[in-house]
């Protein structure tokens, strides 16, 4: 099915302790409000489900919320922090979705801060994070400094960041020089993760990524397996070579 907006609230609003399935909803528009808050203790499961153009975003999260997001594509939403999702707290986990061509000022894709009952946990899975565009921080990705070293993120299996855009940050921006964030094996196609990893989990510790992540092999050299042990090996047998501890991909 498929909703449109109105002005100064959500169109989905879950919270206290319900637990909500969203299957094949397409939400177009909205208005002052994200598309779908959730909050307090809520569950809330959207399986394959479609947003798009909402101005002020598509997803917000808070409280001890836990949200599933599976199948779902989030396309040309905007918004201030987070032109797809706003993440406060609670728990979401993402999978095999598409998020592109969204916008905010921070976090152009995704936006990340922690507002105090739960610090925000999240998991991205098999999903593409393309094309988004923030104004000043984070095209793809932007943790707040709020964060600090409270929030959990975790990137994994094939989760590509591919030709975002920002000032500062085109895939990602942390704001806190304390904040970090994990990239658990196997990596996409044709892409290297640098300095090291332990048991296939590489974490990023550097504030600011601009090139697409995980990194782009260089011109005419790749990987060749997707084996997680050959991945995770510091000196396997592929040709996609970047630092002493590379991870070779296919």
């Amino acid at each position: 099915s498929s909703s449109s907006g109105t002005p100064g609230r959500p169109l989905v609003l879950v919270a206290g302790s319900v637990t909500v399935n969203l299957v094949g909803l397409t939400i177009v528009g909205g208005a002052s409000a994200p598309a779908v808050v959730v909050k307090d203790s809520a569950i809330l499961r959207f399986i394959n489900c479609s947003f798009i153009d909402s101005p002020a975003g598509a997803l917000k999260v808070s409280g001890e919320a836990t949200v599933s997001v599976s199948q779902v594509i989030f396309e040309r939403n905007s918004g201030f922090c987070g032109g797809a999702i706003q993440l406060l707290g609670g728990t979401t986990d993402i999978s095999d979705c598409s998020i592109t061509d969204n916008s905010a000022t921070n976090g152009g894709a995704i936006c990340i801060s922690d507002h105090g009952l739960s610090p925000p946990a999240l998991t991205i899975q098999r999903t593409s994070i393309t094309r988004n565009v923030a104004t000043e921080y984070g095209g793809g990705l932007f943790v707040d400094g709020s964060c600090d070293t409270h929030c959990s993120i975790e990137l994994a299996d094939h989760t590509h960041l591919i030709n975002n855009e920002a000032p500062t940050g085109k895939s990602i921006h942390m704001e806190a020089s304390s904040s970090s964030l994990a990239y658990r094996l196997p990596a996409p196609l044709g892409t290297t993760l640098r300095d090291g990893n332990v048991q296939q989990l590489h974490w990023v510790t550097y504030n600011t990524v601009d090139d697409n992540f995980p990194y782009d092999c260089a011109a005419g050299l790749y990987g060749q397996t997707y084996d997680l042990e050959a991945q995770g090996s510091p000196s396997c047998s592929g040709q996609c070579t970047i630092k002493q501890n590379h991870l070779c991909t296919s």
